[in-house]
């Protein structure tokens, strides 16, 4: 399995649904039984079997992080928050309508718990959805009959769960499956949420480590009155891009990262900690990892710490980290193969991209390297690019100077880089199109079941400066509201018209994206005739609409 989450779905006074979903791999979906059976398993053995020290424990950790969250909650939209209260009203006594579902915890009765575990929690309870495709579905018995849903003829067929199977799901005689085991201690719940400065507006960045592998800035931000911050940090090395093997190896490198760090990252997640990871950026070089870290600020030093030791510490090769190579390897080749499937304006934005951007690897090359590579390959990358990075780092929030400068210089040090040389300083270059000049490319979509056609078209604006990216954004906010309404509502071109602004490597552009079932060549003509008709609007615009705007 890759996936697994758990909780109440549907309810109402009267009743409620307790819902299990979990994500599959190839191997697992025909031991789809076995599975089940581990469900059972921890029902029975650690759920039902628990003591009260731990019953006690977890609640407490629930009651904890609930309060806080209650507590230093971001606005909700207003028609949400309406929409709740009046859910409230129907669960919880007056007093407890603002509150109730976040601090309205009844006195605790363990028999009454166990009492539902042994009532709800059985197969004669179950109902059980598989969803695969239909050549894949597994323990279908002789002759089944498919049956098609009424509105979207989505084909789906029912069966009893057999006797024998169930007995066996429900067999606590068989002893229970090794790892199994109820929530530890969970080391992020925060136990401090004083706030270290004023509520008053935040002052511009300051640089508290300068040097040849550390550059982090710091902004002391208490204006929200939440005792919060949010931690960026990007690992630089221009090795990522120096061949299309070396940016699969990153991208198998951030896979196994995700998987092998996910129980860390549910413990954080859970006490109020949000921790990312990618290798991409819209706007900014990144030739490396990127690790994103917001929440509760008390035990984020910790959570940085854990991730980039486990980062520097990681062997691909060992036997339990091999059979998640094995699985986030097959992953990512589905992920390459079904990009041809992607809507035209996709592949159109892709290849705009590929033509203007160097270094850059399309899917092609990075297929043909992906079936060879293995975790020794990675394991060799890794210690490349970790022997020579740049720390870039912002920390925003309930931090001081002097805690920021000292957590991130001792979550580096688990690290321990050299100061990058010259051949891995990102050179990172895009094509220059020169003024009056018209580049055209033209290409078959991927996908040869794909009806639409799109068009892309890129206005390369030189060097990107603030002041550039604001007026971008100013004209993209005018720009795209016309567009939609002349391109969509009025000539019915299609669902995707768009005008976005595109910043990458400190060069600016727009780009005019529609796509429709119409032919390319018109789309580009439909597109000219605006463009003509809204620079006659643009000039003609009133500074009242612009303030709108």
């Amino acid at each position: 399995a890759t996936d697994l989450s758990a909780g109440t779905g549907t309810q109402s006074t009267h009743f409620a649904l307790f819902e299990i979903s979990i994500t599959l791999t190839e191997e697992g979906l025909p031991n789809y039984e076995d599975v089940i059976r581990m469900v059972f398993q921890y029902i029975s053995h650690c759920l039902r079997k628990a003591t009260s020290e731990d019953r006690v424990r977890i609640r407490k950790e629930c009651e904890q992080l609930a309060l806080l969250s209650f507590r230093f909650r971001s606005k909700s939209r207003e028609d949400n928050f309406t929409e709740q209260l009046a859910c409230n009203l129907t669960r919880y006594p007056s007093n407890d309508v603002l509150c109730g579902p976040d601090l309205f915890f009844d006195p605790l009765d363990w028999s009454r718990i166990d009492e539902i575990i042994d009532q709800c929690f059985t197969t004669k309870n179950l109902r059980i959805h598989i969803i695969a495709p239909e050549n894949e579905q597994p323990g279908l018995a002789d002759g089944t009959v498919w049956k098609e849903e009424e509105w979207y003829g989505t084909k789906f067929c029912w069966q009893p769960i057999g006797d024998d199977l169930s007995q066996s799901w429900c067999d606590k005689s068989v002893p229970c499956q090794a790892g199994l085991h109820l929530p530890l201690p969970n080391p992020y719940c925060p136990e401090s949420w004083s706030l270290k400065a004023p509520q008053e507006e935040a002052a511009a960045p300051n640089k508290v480590i300068d040097s040849a592998t550390i550059q982090c800035w710091h902004v002391l931000d208490c204006s929200f009155g939440a005792p919060k911050a949010a931690c960026h940090m990007q690992l630089t090395n221009f090795v990522c891009e120096a061949s299309a093997r070396w940016a699969v190896c990153l991208r198998m490198m951030l896979e196994v990262i995700q998987e092998v760090t996910n129980e860390e990252a549910y413990d954080a997640e859970e006490a109020g900690l949000v921790f990312d990871i990618s290798n991409t950026s819209a706007a900014s070089p990144c030739c490396g990892l990127r690790l994103t870290f917001k929440g509760y600020d008390d035990k984020m030093p910790k959570l940085v710490s854990n991730i980039l030791a486990l980062i520097g510490n990681l062997d691909f090769s060992t036997p339990e980290n091999q059979a998640v190579f094995d699985l986030v390897k097959e992953k990512t080749m589905t992920d390459y193969r079904n990009r041809r499937f992607q809507q035209p304006y996709h592949h159109g934005m892709t290849t705009a991209s590929s033509i203007a951007e160097h270094p850059f690897w399309d899917r092609e090359e990075r297929m043909e390297e992906l079936e060879t590579v293995t975790s020794k390959d990675v394991n060799e990358f890794k210690k490349i690019y970790l022997s020579e990075s740049l720390f870039e780092v912002m920390v925003v929030g309930n931090f001081t100077a002097e805690e920021t400068a000292a957590f991130v210089s001792d979550a580096v040090a688990s690290v321990s880089p050299k100061p990058l040389s010259p051949p891995n300083i990102p050179k990172l270059r895009m094509t220059k199109v020169e003024e009056g000049t018209t580049v055209l490319h033209e290409q078959l979509g991927p996908d040869p079941d794909a009806l639409d056609s799109a068009i892309c078209t890129q206005f390369q604006l030189g060097e990107s400066t603030l002041r550039q990216q604001v007026l971008l954004e100013l004209l993209c906010q005018v720009m795209d509201k016309e567009m939609y309404s002349q391109l969509r509502t009025t000539e019915q071109l299609g669902y995707i018209v768009a005008a976005v602004s595109h910043n990458k490597w400190q060069v600016g552009s727009l780009r005019c994206i529609v796509q429709s079932v119409h032919p390319p060549q018109y789309l580009e003509g439909r597109l000219e005739a605006f463009l003509q008709k809204f620079e006659a609007k643009l000039e003609g615009l009133q500074a009242e609409e612009l303030t709108e705007h």
